[in-house]
């Protein structure tokens, strides 16, 4: 029975995964929301990330 529970956890932290990436996904695809970039990156690299964003 416990190996059942492993697995059912396993499932659900998996799921849970997902439906955080589908999440952000949406944001950025549907709702134009393009999140924080970091201001360590380089001018180059911010540049990229918004192109890759839009």
């Amino acid at each position: 029975m416990y190996v059942w529970l492993d697995q059912l956890t396993l499932l659900f932290y998996f799921l849970a995964l997902w439906v955080c990436q589908m999440t952000a996904i949406f944001k950025v695809v549907v709702e134009k929301q393009i999140p924080t970039i970091p201001d360590h990156l380089s001018d180059d690299g911010k540049n990229f990330i918004k192109q890759c964003l839009q």
